[in-house]
């Protein structure tokens, strides 16, 4: 892609709470410190999935698959102060490979002020008391597989999932449910798409991140930006695709993706550049596509900083929490 800076990761030899500092770079969007994880080594792995940050309480959350548990961050120090370990199923494989459809945690949201909820691979969600930091619940939904994305339109009063590929829409749809009725009551289609992540911006612009399973179906990568009050597809963006998470940012009204599995032409037939793609959400122009590491899944913004969380499975200082900024 054209319009992608190269920006190299540069360590400055700087240690500050426990946190590698590294090289600022004015008017892009730069990894400004690798937060470490305990009980993560580039022995033991790095596996992880959904994130979430808590603005009252200035924490950042991570569902860290390695330790089975939430990590908990300090936004203003950039360090792990707390994990609440061993209660998913953790990172699942299928011999050598990793099998996410049944791996936990996954998808993180806060269910009013004192409790984080997280699917988990056994299709249960477990709740976590974000005051005393425990394991408070565990809600079994019936199924066998994982629990993962959905988005809340405060407006519209009703969730959105995304859903891959269905008999009416072979490619993808986005659903509406209406959580009085419990009933779908709209589904969109999201053609060469099979979406994965959402996020709900400005004026009803539902960005959503088209995964690699349509690059691997042939399709050309994409991000799509629909109108999430009736489907319209507003803009297609071809300039980043492959995305797994996606995180709007309400601070500089920005959508940002973790599109791990974004290609060198956006094509199944060149290598993988994972990237952090940057799109107005406004405008809903590209910005830029800052490489990262491989498996660069999980984004997510703190309105009042403006820094990007994005856990990195490799860096010249080994895995750990990546904080972007400008």
């Amino acid at each position: 892609m054209g319009n992608a800076p190269t920006i190299a990761c540069v360590i400055v030899a700087a240690v500050l709470f426990g946190t590698t500092v590294l090289a600022e770079s004015a008017g892009q969007t730069t990894l400004k410190a690798l937060i470490p994880v305990p009980n993560v080594t580039a022995t033991t792995g790095f596996y992880y999935d959904g994130s979430y940050v808590d603005v009252a309480r200035r924490l950042y959350y991570l569902g860290d698959r390695t330790t089975k548990g939430i990590d908990v961050v300090h936004i203003a120090t950039n360090k792990v102060i707390a994990q609440v370990s061993g209660i998913f199923v953790g990172q699942a494989f299928a011999g050598e490979k990793l099998n996410n459809n049944v791996s936990g945690p996954n998808a993180l949201e806060m269910v009013g002020p004192n409790e984080l909820w997280a699917g988990d691979g056994d299709s249960t969600i477990k709740v976590i008391d974000l005051v005393r930091r425990t394991h408070s619940a565990t809600i079994p939904t019936g199924g066998k597989a994982r629990t993962d994305f959905v988005v809340y339109d405060p407006s519209q009063k009703r969730y959105l999932i995304s859903v891959g590929a269905t008999a009416e829409n072979p490619h993808g749809e986005v659903d509406a449910i209406d959580p009085v009725r419990r009933a779908v009551v709209a589904r969109y289609p999201a053609p060469e798409c099979f979406p994965a992540g959402l996020a709900l911006g400005p004026s009803e612009h539902l960005l959503v991140g088209c995964s690699d399973d349509a690059i691997a179906a042939g399709f050309k990568a994409k991000t799509l930006i629909m109108d999430a009050t009736n489907g319209t597809i507003l803009r297609t963006i071809s300039e980043v695709g492959g995305s797994n998470y996606v995180a709007y940012n309400p601070g500089n009204k920005r959508f940002y993706l973790g599109a791990r599995d974004m290609t060198e032409d956006g094509t199944k037939n060149t290598k993988k550049t994972p990237v952090l793609g940057i799109i107005d959400a406004v405008s809903m122009n590209f910005i830029e596509n800052v490489p990262a590491a491989p498996n660069c899944k999980t984004v997510v913004a703190d309105p009042e900083t403006n820094r990007i969380f994005m856990p990195l499975t490799a860096s010249p200082s080994g895995p750990g929490i990546g904080a972007f900024g400008e």
